[in-house]
């Protein structure tokens, strides 16, 4: 799932969204990666994939508003690591907490959600203090489009997120939720050119959720021989 909203131009989308919201102050630029968090954890379940899709764009932007390297990679970090406890997707060990729990995988995002949100305005607070320690400057943020131009354009990428919560939440198992986002990711694709997916995107993003599941299969296999 987060490999067909990567290839479609959901994260870029999700990046140019969460620039925009933000103001021109001397925390808009860590409020910004803040917010791309977010918004790309909510689809990635890799913490990995979270921090580097949101250092190429942030880490310019963060050294030019007063962050040393050391604190700007660290802040970066700890923004994308929040992919793996942030629903609705989260990372592998939510899915071994159902399964062994023997509990659905709704009870697990209700349960993630008030650690998510408390750790990510932990984050915010962090952007604050660090405005006054770091003596931050006020960055200008490109943005090619306003706010409301992006959501005008673009925001039909929010539907896959709605899509895999509505299914759960429905009483539908997990693989059958993800299964209707991608299909609800592929088929809203077609509505714009340049998010479209072709021949070769398809393959790219099969390709993608490929590799990425292998690191998932590996923690499962893992835990069941422990387990058993």
């Amino acid at each position: 799932f987060g490999a067909f909203l990567a290839v479609s131009g959901a994260g870029k989308f999700f990046v140019d969204f969460a620039f925009s919201a933000m103001g021109r102050k001397p925390t808009a630029a860590g409020r910004s990666v803040i917010a791309t968090s977010y918004l790309l954890a909510m689809a990635s379940g890799s913490g990995v994939a979270n921090t580097v899709a949101i250092g190429s764009v942030a880490y310019p932007m963060l050294q030019r508003s007063g962050y040393d390297k050391n604190n700007a990679g660290g802040f970066l970090a700890a923004g994308g690591m929040g992919a793996i406890t942030t629903p609705p997707v989260m990372g592998a060990a939510a899915f071994l907490i159902a399964e062994f729990l023997k509990i659905s995988y709704v009870d697990v995002i209700l349960l993630a959600l008030i650690p998510a949100a408390l750790y990510y305005w932990g984050l915010l607070l962090m952007v604050e203090f660090d405005a006054k320690k770091f003596a931050l400057q006020a960055v200008k943020i490109e943005k090619k489009h306003t706010l409301w131009q992006l959501t005008k354009m673009y925001g039909y990428q929010f539907l896959p997120l709605i899509a895999i919560v509505y299914f759960l939440v429905k009483g539908y198992t997990p693989q059958v939720a993800v299964l209707a986002a991608v299909i609800t990711c592929f088929l809203v694709s077609f509505i714009r050119k340049e998010t479209r997916f072709t021949f070769k995107k398809l393959v790219e993003a099969l390709k993608q959720g490929s590799l990425t599941v292998l690191n998932v299969a590996a923690i499962c296999a893992a835990a069941g021989l422990i387990v058993g």
